[in-house]
């Protein structure tokens, strides 16, 4: 399992479906991070309540990927996807340290919770 942070910089949208396995859910998701000044993109794709998560999260949010490479061998050629198995919200350390000297303090709720940039009404 590796590990990835970086910036939320586009999404598909939700494709929903029925298999033989029951519901399934797909999103594919490219965040942005740098590397030695040179700005880099990575597309990962979810499924289920991780692709639920990202749909459901705003743009330009910082956000820690854990993932694996998934290879597929498909009329001879080979095929690579990084399948993001869990996303969380990136805190500060900074934030986590002044909790953590203010004897524990909480961190308030919107330093920890995903925001959503879901329109309110569907037009």
């Amino acid at each position: 399992m590796f590990k990835v942070t970086g910036r939320l910089t586009g999404k598909s949208l939700l494709k929903e479906g029925k298999g033989k396995w029951g519901d399934w859910q797909l999103v594919e998701f490219m965040i942005q991070k740098q590397y030695k000044k040179e700005k880099i993109k990575i597309v990962f794709v979810s499924f289920g309540n991780v692709a639920k998560t990202i749909q459901n999260t705003a743009l330009k949010e910082k956000i820690i990927i854990k993932f694996y490479p998934k290879c597929k061998e498909y009329n001879g050629k080979w095929y690579t996807e990084l399948k993001a198995v869990e996303v969380d919200k990136w805190i500060s350390p900074s934030k986590l340290a002044e909790s953590m000297r203010d004897g524990g303090q909480q961190l308030e709720e919107e330093d920890y919770t995903l925001k959503d940039d879901r329109p309110l009404f569907d037009t």
